[in-house]
């Protein structure tokens, strides 16, 4: 499964948001006086919007530079007249344009701008988080949802990708780092309910920006599944016909499918249960940890659709 473009492609760089969290917690330990508060904030604002701001250009600058259809080298003649020149000149094959590279250029820097423009609502956003104190107010509440919302568009958009060319385990690893994180930042933000649906917000944002990589990679294993299908491929009865449901099983995407239906269950349940709660629900933060273990534990369909020797 490593080798789907799917897995390759990853969301945010994997260790940003721990190092944000390691910012966060060194702006609580400078901050001891008004001074230093200042010139901490000021610091994590300026890092994350200008850093957004440098990952938003160099990203849009490549796009372009990719983009632009290749110029063929001029043929130079060879310096030895009695050499063969019956050789073909290696030229670069002609890549396609960007589609959107502005809007993609932006998710990349979604994580750095989220952070610069969170501190610049609310100075004090990093001891509310690391102190579980609820978003009561309205700049808080707006901080945290920037905040939040920065990594959810990050990882929905997952615009950064591994080259085939890297071993399988630096692939997992770097999947292990983002659900670490992804973990973490749900777990911080579930700490922000205060019996109001504008705290729920940025837990449910959370929760379902994880959702799009899930089906995108439930729907790639899927149609290659299905594609085998259609051409005979798999081993089938005489009765079976290619299904895509048959497909999503049989190819082990049901389970990224159940996970965000799950993950889409838990943010309906956040907003609907927001009012009654009073802090952190137990049930909102140990429900994505069993829903990933079961995810893990259910049993992957057959490799082939079924054992009847066809007549």
């Amino acid at each position: 499964m490593d080798s789907l473009p799917s897995v390759r492609r990853l969301p945010w760089l994997p260790g940003t948001f721990l190092l944000t969290l390691v910012a966060m917690i060194a702006v609580l330990i400078v901050a001891t006086d008004t001074l230093r508060t200042v010139l901490a904030v000021g610091a994590m604002i300026a890092l994350g919007l200008l850093g957004g701001l440098f990952v938003y250009r160099r990203s849009l600058d490549n796009a372009r530079r990719f983009g632009r259809p290749m110029r063929r080298a001029p043929y130079a003649p060879p310096a030895n007249p009695y050499e063969p020149t019956d050789f073909l000149p290696a030229v670069p094959q002609p890549t396609l344009p960007t589609r959107w590279p502005r809007l993609r250029a932006l998710t990349r820097a979604a994580p750095l701008l989220g952070v610069g423009l969170a501190f610049c609502f609310h100075y004090k956003v990093a001891s509310d988080l690391l102190s579980a104190r609820p978003a009561a107010d309205l700049p808080s509440v707006i901080s945290v949802t920037l905040l939040a919302l920065g990594f959810a568009v990050g990882l929905a958009a997952r615009p950064y990708a591994l080259r085939p060319s890297r071993p399988a385990w630096m692939v997992w690893a770097a999947l292990a780092v983002i659900i670490t994180e992804w973990l973490t930042l749900f777990m911080l933000f579930t700490a922000t309910f205060d019996g109001s649906y504008r705290s729920a917000i940025a837990p449910a944002v959370v929760a379902l920006g994880a959702v799009v990589p899930l089906a995108d990679m439930a729907r790639e294993l899927m149609e290659r599944r299905y594609s085998a299908q259609l051409a005979g491929l798999t081993i089938a009865g005489p009765s079976s016909r290619p299904s895509r449901l048959r497909a999503l099983w049989r190819s082990g995407g049901g389970r990224f499918a159940i996970g965000a239906l799950g993950l889409v269950a838990l943010a309906a349940y956040i907003f609907l249960t927001a009012p009654s709660l009073n802090g952190p629900s137990l049930v909102v933060r140990v429900w994505p940890i069993i829903l990933a273990v079961g995810c893990v534990l259910i049993p992957r369909g057959k490799a082939e659709e079924s054992s009847t020797t066809l007549a």
